[in-house]
């Protein structure tokens, strides 16, 4: 490659033709600086560059002709062609035969034959296909070059589907089709004029006008998609969204959804994106029901709801914000499937984090959308938590203060405020045979201070508890000619002051505990402030893990504990068999087979009667996208349903079954083998390839809560990818 002055081009191209006489099958290049002068101070790097099998240069014309394998490297633009005419005084380009031109924003467009002027910025294309971002393109017999970021193309088409290429010549799943498409770079739009929408070949609709924002822009001002559903409560419904961008951080979607029966539902979703962690949304939502339900709280007119959450930063170290629910009654946001909550709550936070010491400070107030008549739910005001952990290390171990002071308050019924502190140090030893030792010593201490509405009277009440406890474990490799396998045998020795106790204390944050292989060998297994888990116990068990040569792994535990002295208030079925002597033995096994298998299995029996009282099974399988299906099973007998004080039995899964490389089938549902009753299910067909999402599902739901009442529904979903979303 040799890089010239343009006095010294003549004598360059002489030495070229007389080198051609002797040498055949070479390629060639040529380099033209276009600023370049007689002044070797001057000499700049060049702006055009030609390759080629062969190359003449003619100088009544001032043009160069790249034959075979062309190259032009003209500014930020490439053009490959299987000829290339470059004129440099009139600074054109004319090319013919399987041309690329590419800029460097990576848009490509392919034509049979281009000319094009004043630096590649005006000029005419023809047989083009201009290849967008995101698989978009557009398809044109001729385009106009104006100004270097307008392209107008005749009699064309825009796409994000893939073409045919089995000969076949099968229509795209879908296309615009119009008389001419304008691409402005420069507003980043594309416009129609005369435009119909194709799919799979069919006309569906021709309007005069269409614009959309091109591939490069992620949020847009314009609508959405819209989408269809039918239900027995509101009838025919159609959403309708809108997008509007406020600014590059901040935007709105208007989202009406117009019913047959109940008149329109007014949806907005407000988001500003402040910094990376900092933010603010707001999402308002309001119907006048046309015709109301005879049944609370469905028979007033005006319904809304507001949600909102918000994130910001004070410094590095502090944020604070919110997390906030309000609804004019219990049931609007599920009626119109809003938000399918029954519960939520709305916060005001604070938080700082500094090293090892966090500090959250928080105003939380409960709601329960389930049971009008049951107690009231609290609001608490304030409920701080600091954990901190020292920097001194006596013996090595880990020395941490946690503590909480809250402060909780109905409306009406009784009240508490708390502070409570914990002192732990723990550490983890091993020694030269690999046995694990994890010593702990914990105080805690809290008072309390009560509000009993019963006979109006205030109490206070201190305590002071101390654990000291020990976990041992000893994990034993071996190896096989069909895996690894790993068996640890474990134990917790857990030496704890007696529970005191206190009729007028509230167990706010304490209220269940499910027992399980998870916490068997947890210090104190209540996770909460309020309560405390009394008495000395000694909890042991096993693990086996055990992963074979087909790359599968299994894991097993099984265990119990022995309550072996002093006073533990975990009696009874709401403690999920700790009572007596001893707890239950739990249990749990999974599976995993290369994540396209996966089983998992908890369980629990009665050490009094031998019964097994929970069962939870789940399996998933996954076949690389062409299956998925999963089982859920759960039975909980009345002595160990942490909810409720009977039993449950219920089994729920789905499955998604590709039918074809583009269709499939799924499936869903919940049924409670107890009431031999089906709770909901769901069936439906989509399609999905590169270019077009759409579905058709038929839903049951046959939950009743007051005015929400059995429901079916039949829900179609139209997706063209790249239009469904604003961001």
């Amino acid at each position: 490659m040799i890089f010239l002055k343009k006095y010294n081009l003549y004598i360059f191209l002489i030495l070229i033709q007389i080198f051609l006489l002797s040498v055949s099958d070479i390629s060639y290049a040529i380099e033209i600086n276009e600023n370049s002068t007689k002044t070797e101070k001057s000499i700049e790097e060049p702006s055009v560059l030609l390759e080629a099998d062969t190359l003449t240069y003619n100088d009544t014309n001032n043009t160069i002709i790249a034959n075979g394998s062309a190259l032009l490297y003209y500014k930020s633009y490439t053009i490959q062609a299987d000829k290339i005419i470059y004129n440099e005084i009139l600074d054109s380009v004319v090319a013919s035969g399987n041309i690329i031109l590419t800029n460097k924003n990576k848009s490509e467009l392919y034509a049979e034959d281009l000319e094009l002027e004043d630096g590649l910025k005006n000029g005419f294309i023809y047989s083009a296909k201009l290849l967008l971002e995101n698989n978009a393109k557009i398809i044109s017999s001729k385009g106009q070059r104006i100004d270097g970021s307008v392209t107008k193309f005749d009699d064309a088409s825009f796409t994000l589907c893939d073409e045919c290429t089995d000969g076949t010549n099968k229509p795209l799943t879908w296309e615009l089709k119009a008389d001419r498409i304008i691409h402005n770079e420069i507003d980043k739009i594309i416009e129609y004029n005369n435009v119909e929408f194709i799919l799979v070949g069919k006309s569906l609709i021709k309007i005069p006008y269409l614009s959309h924002p091109d591939m490069t822009v992620q949020r847009k001002t314009g609508f959405l998609l819209p989408t269809y559903s039918i239900s027995n409560f509101y009838g025919n419904a159609i959403k309708l969204p809108y997008f509007y961008s406020i600014n590059k951080n901040s935007d709105i979607t208007f989202t009406p959804i117009i019913t047959t029966k109940q008149g329109p539902l007014f949806n907005f979703e407000y988001r500003n994106k402040i910094s990376e962690n900092s933010y603010v949304n707001v999402s308002p939502s309001f119907i006048y029901q046309a015709d109301p339900s005879d049944i609370a709280p469905g028979n007033i007119r005006f319904r809304n709801s507001l949600k909102t959450t918000a994130q910001l930063d004070i410094n590095n170290k502090w944020n604070w914000g919110w997390d906030a629910t309000y609804t004019s009654d219990d049931t609007f946001m599920r009626k119109y499937d809003i938000e399918g909550s029954t519960n939520y709550k709305s916060e005001i936070f604070l938080t700082g984090l500094s090293n090892k010491n966090y500090l959250s400070a928080k105003m939380v107030e409960y709601t329960n959308l389930l049971n009008e008549s049951e107690l009231d739910q609290p609001s608490i005001t304030p409920l701080i938590d600091h954990d901190y952990t020292f920097a001194f290390k006596p013996l090595n171990g880990n020395l941490n203060l946690n503590s909480q002071f809250t402060s909780l308050s109905r409306n009406a019924g009784d009240e508490q405020t708390r502070l409570s502190s914990n002192l732990s140090w723990e550490n983890r030893y091993i020694t030269n045979q690999g046995i694990f030792f994890e010593p702990y010593i914990g105080i805690k201490a809290d008072h309390f201070r009560t509000y009993d509405e019963s006979d109006n009277s205030h109490y206070s009440f201190s305590r002071m508890h101390p654990k000291l406890s020990i976990k041992t474990s000893w994990p034993l490799r071996s190896a096989s000619a069909y895996g690894n396998h790993l068996i640890e045998p474990l134990a917790r020795l857990t030496f704890s002051g007696d529970e005191k106790s206190n009729n007028k204390i509230l167990n706010e944050d304490s209220n269940v505990m499910n027992f399980n292989t998870l916490n068997l060998f947890e210090i104190d297994r209540s996770y909460g402030f309020d309560k405390i888990e009394g008495g000395h116990k000694f909890a042991v068990g096993i693990n086996y893990d055990f992963e074979d040569m087909f790359g599968g792994h299994t894991s097993a535990k099984l265990g119990k504990s022995f309550h072996i002295g002093g006073l533990n208030s975990f009696d009874g079925s709401d403690w999920a068999g700790m009572d007596d002597y001893h707890s239950d033995i739990v249990a749990s096994l999974s599976y995993n087979l290369l994540d396209a298998v996966n089983l998992d299995y908890k369980t629990k029996m009665d050490s009094r009667t031998n019964q097994i009282t929970t069962n939870e099974f789940n399996i998933t399988f996954n076949n690389n996208d062409s299956l998925f299906a999963d089982m859920n099973y759960m039975e909980y007998s009345p002595t160990s349903n942490v909810l409720s004080n009977t039993k449950k039995e219920e089994l729920s899964g789905g499955i998604s079954l590709a039918l074809t490389k583009d269709w499939s089938f799924n499936s869903r549902g919940t049924y409670n083998i107890e009431d031999n009753s089906v709770l909901n299910s769901l069936f439906g067909i989509s399609y999905e390839d590169e270019c077009l999402e759409m579905s058709l599902s038929y839903k049951e739901d046959f939950y009743v809560d007051r005015d929400i009442k059995k429901d079916k529904s039949i829900m179609f979903n139209f997706n063209l990818k790249s239009f469904s979303s604003s961001d």
